[in-house]
């Protein structure tokens, strides 16, 4: 098991609670998909997977992360990123003023040059017109390319678990397919996708592995074809 987490609570200095009770497995080179409506606590579990809950001062109260065997509860992000954990937050996914390449030169400092390069290629393959984008201000990209750059920025730093938060958040349905064709393809190389979404028709078609997430709480949970055409998600169209 590359990633569990044991009933994970989380909580904010105004005592909102955040999640209350998220318990995830992620095995290697597996696509899992943590699905729930806006308000659920999907985007706080991401942050407490990748170390980013302190920026907002909230902090896990109960449970713990445990990754490749190792108990990595509250650590910080740049200690989880070197032991293999890199996410795509939901929002402000770039650095508008920094161009692509800037981007991808930035990332994975505790990586050899060889392994940088390697793993952008790597990134080009799956997103051709980026390639063609390496001299423009991210800014300037559109919400796709952002993505698709934010996306190779995290493979830089060779990461055995990527998570990506709201995936398809404001960007046209024409992005689906290239987006999650890519994670397989990734997933295929050897890492983990965790794939955080409100829209769950093709994060859920697309995983191996589902988790439904309530109120703070994981309230359902299956391999992918137990959740196909199933009313679990409220939509009806989760076979298309």
């Amino acid at each position: 098991m590359l990633l569990e987490t044991e009933n994970l609570a989380v909580r904010y200095p105004n005592g909102a609670i955040g999640i209350e009770d998220v318990s995830i497995r992620i095995e290697t080179g597996r696509i899992v998909a943590l699905v729930g409506a806006n308000g659920a606590g999907k985007t706080t579990t991401c942050r407490a997977l990748s170390g980013f809950l302190r920026t907002e001062g909230a902090q896990i109260v109960r449970g713990k992360v445990v990754f490749d065997g190792v108990d990595v509860t509250g650590r910080e992000p740049h200690r989880l990123v070197k032991a293999g954990i890199a996410a795509v937050p939901e929002r402000n996914k770039v650095f508008p003023n920094l161009s692509v390449r800037e981007h991808f030169l930035s990332a994975g400092m505790h990586r050899s040059g060889a392994e940088r390069e390697e793993a952008v290629e790597f990134g080009l393959h799956l997103f051709p017109t980026i390639r063609g984008r390496m001299k423009h201000s991210a800014g300037t990209l559109s919400g796709g390319e952002q993505q698709m750059v934010a996306i190779i920025r995290a493979l830089v730093s060779r990461p055995r678990l990527l998570i990506v938060d709201e995936m398809m958040l404001g960007l046209h349905a024409s992005l689906q397919r290239p987006l999650f064709e890519a994670l397989e393809t990734i997933a295929r190389d050897g890492t983990a996708c965790l794939v955080i979404d409100e829209s769950a028709t093709r994060t859920v078609t697309t995983a191996q592995y589902c988790y439904l997430l309530e109120g703070g709480r994981i309230t359902a949970h299956g391999n992918s074809a137990d959740f196909v055409n199933t009313d679990l998600f409220g939509i009806s169209d989760i076979g298309a």
